[in-house]
């Protein structure tokens, strides 16, 4: 997170102006960021700004701890509050996808990341952009719908501990005690977001966000996705599930999916309801023990 940009090395050609002045007084302002964009390459592609280290001799104009967002145009890294690994998925996210796999190399050899962290898609994933969307709960707080990235995999795993067993249940069938970095990263890692999708909802609490639902559908089979949800307990029944629904239907549809298909328990009747409001035609055919299947039409 750091910024150079008065210098090269040991040759300085600029000093830093009012970059220090603008950043701090614009994050300690009434509901103000400090925001840095940049072009994610120089020298005509030949070198990525985004990097692993500054060389040897720069300064730095601006230190990690006061720069809240970076912008490229791949996308936008939040660093508020992130850890180190956090940060480096983040900004790897965001530089030109050539660089990409070159700066999760070098992480892996600090200790950055996971040692078996896979890279982030080589796609420019800019489109995920307009996939992000807000929703005022019944509670009165606003909720934040985007697409879950690999940067998320921490804030993810400490969603699936806060979840209580039952619910953990309703949606995995089984209880499953363990959500490792094995099992995130071998679903979410490197994904194809035109066969899969995840949305996950935010809500502020303090000074950080935290992932209280998450929405998924996974490609089955031509045209046919298969959708899940999970919901907090304490953010249940007001209205996400439903919401989450709807912004994954009109992704689903863009992507070329006709149908929608969910295993559910018998004894989930709310995400039933939740089913059977938004699609009356449906279809629910009984599968192995409690289990069925819900298949679902898309509308044109």
């Amino acid at each position: 997170g750091q910024i150079c940009s008065d210098s090269m090395g040991h040759l300085f050609y600029s000093g830093i102006g009012d970059q220090v002045d603008f950043l701090r007084g614009s994050s300690m302002s009434d509901g103000g960021f400090s925001i840095v964009a940049l072009p994610s390459t120089a020298q005509n592609g030949a070198v990525s700004r985004i990097v692993s280290h500054l060389s040897e001799g720069a300064g730095v104009a601006t230190t990690r701890g006061d720069v809240n967002f970076v912008i490229t145009e791949y996308g936008i890294a939040e660093l508020q509050g992130k850890s180190i690994y956090q940060r480096v998925m983040e900004l790897a996210q965001i530089a030109h996808p050539k660089f990409r796999e070159q700066l999760i190399n070098v992480a892996k050899k600090r200790h950055y990341i996971f040692g078996d962290q896979l890279p982030p898609s080589t796609e420019d994933l800019l489109f995920l952009e307009g996939y992000k969307s807000t929703l005022k709960l019944k509670n009165g707080k606003i909720a934040e719908f985007r697409p879950l990235l690999p940067s998320d995999e921490i804030a993810y795993r400490n969603f699936f501990y806060s979840l209580q067993e039952k619910t953990i249940y309703m949606r995995f069938f089984y209880r499953m005690r363990s959500f490792s970095h094995e099992v995130v990263q071998k679903h979410w890692a490197s994904v194809d977001y035109h066969k899969n999708m995840s949305i996950i909802g935010l809500v502020q609490k303090g000074g950080h966000k935290e992932i209280v639902a998450i929405g998924t559908y996974a490609y089955d089979r031509e045209q046919v996705a298969e959708i899940a949800f999970v919901v907090r307990e304490d953010y249940q029944s007001m209205g996400i599930a439903s919401y989450l629904l709807a912004v994954l239907e009109q992704i689903a549809k863009e992507n070329n999916y006709t149908h929608f298909q969910a295993s559910v328990l018998w004894e989930n009747s709310a995400m039933i309801q939740v089913f059977r409001k938004h699609y009356p035609d449906l279809k629910i055919t009984t599968q192995s023990g409690n289990e069925v299947l819900i298949e679902m039409k898309l509308p044109d």
